[in-house]
């Protein structure tokens, strides 16, 4: 190195050259360079929040519910992609409430995916559409890197601001690039879900039943998924159905009830929609347990009472004599009782002794009974 190259050098360094260097790039350089780059990841989230897609995106996570993997406070970032089965996602439950969980499994039912927080015990119990996914977390900034250098660079600003003599329109763009910080940080610190026991979210559908005596086809259900829509076929019959949390109910029509009672037995077709999910279909046969009809004799009358909800033909054969040593006749009748009814069935004017043989179909069975009606 030649003598006039020496010079320069320890002329450079005497003027302190190196020092007013690195104070720009402190001073003026990185902090700039710090909220430009917050600001650009805040508008960035914020399209993504409003529905848009964006290739990138921010959020803090605000709960230990992915620690050791993602702490709380660290700063998770997210590419707009498809995500696979054991990739860390970011969802939103609403569009100021993202949720940042891992990617465990497809649903069993439709198109939707089941998220779980590395430190929860169980699944989210939120059915995640495809729809409310935002992106896959790619990289994550440790608390300790990101708050610290964010602090810095709203410090300088505001030391710059404090020191301006004149506010003319460097101090505007300071101020609204603090404004505009405010506003990130507001934007990147929603809430996320804390750790909580929850059930997988499938629904089972727990009992299928008719109740003979009041025709009501109940169908109960149980899971963390709710059904708002459902269909029911009886007997390849689709029948009105009611919904609540827990059970979906139907009342049968008169002629297919008069039909099951007979028969004992039933098919069911249970097609319900779920939230968010899709539709779950399930077929059963069922048996039914009617009754028996109450067949009685008061003041020379039969009475036939029948519990049941649903319609019963009976056929009633009475055998009778007007008196003493008269020769006994018979006759035979054909009635209906309707569900919950009784019928009073006089045998032949006149007789003074007689008895009923009542016979029916129930349950798929034949049924019958004897009374003395008079004597």
């Amino acid at each position: 190195m030649s003598g006039d190259e020496l010079a320069y050098l320890q002329t450079f360094f005497s003027r302190g050259f190196v020092f007013k260097l690195v104070s720009q790039v402190l001073v003026k350089v990185l902090p700039r360079a710090v909220l430009v780059a917050f600001t650009v990841l805040f508008l960035l989230t914020l399209l993504s929040r409003l529905g848009f897609p964006a290739p990138l995106g921010g959020v803090v996570v605000y709960s230990e519910s992915m620690e050791p993997s993602i702490r709380r406070w660290d700063l998770a970032l997210f590419v707009g992609v498809e995500p696979s089965v054991g990739d860390v996602v970011v969802y939103s439950l609403t569009p100021s409430f993202y949720v940042v969980h891992r990617y465990v499994g497809d649903h069993p039912y439709g198109s939707g995916i089941i998220t779980k927080g590395d430190a929860n015990p169980a699944p989210d119990p939120f059915v995640v559409s495809r729809k409310m996914l935002r992106g896959v977390v790619t990289h994550v900034v440790q608390r300790e890197v990101w708050l610290p250098l964010l602090a810095y660079a709203v410090a300088v600003a505001l030391i710059e601001v404090s020191r301006a003599r004149i506010v003319g329109a460097s101090s505007a763009m300071t101020y609204s690039t603090i404004i505009v910080f405010v506003l990130m940080v507001y934007g990147l610190t929603q809430p996320i879900p804390q750790t909580m026991q929850v059930e997988l979210p499938v629904v089972h559908l727990s009992r299928v039943e008719l109740n003979a005596e009041t025709c009501i086809l109940t169908v109960s259900y149980v899971g963390a998924l709710q059904i708002t829509d459902a269909e029911l076929y009886v007997d390849g019959v689709r029948v009105e159905a009611s919904i609540n949390a827990t059970q979906i109910k139907a009342t049968i029509p008169r002629e297919l009830a008069w039909r099951i009672g007979e028969r004992g037995w039933t098919s069911v077709q249970v097609v319900a929609q779920l939230n968010h999910v899709g539709k779950l279909t399930g077929n059963y046969t069922i048996k039914v347990y009617p009754k028996p009809l109450s067949v009685a004799a008061s003041n020379g009358s039969l009475i036939i009472k029948n519990p049941n909800g649903f319609p019963v033909a009976v056929n009633i054969t009475f055998k009778y004599a007007y008196g003493v040593g008269e020769r006994w006749r018979q006759t035979s009748t054909q009635i209906v009782v309707e569900g919950g009814e009784s019928v009073l069935v006089d045998p032949p004017e006149g007789c003074r002794y007689a008895y009923a043989e009542v016979k029916y179909v129930l349950a798929g069975g034949e049924r019958w009974a004897q009374v003395t009606v008079r004597y």
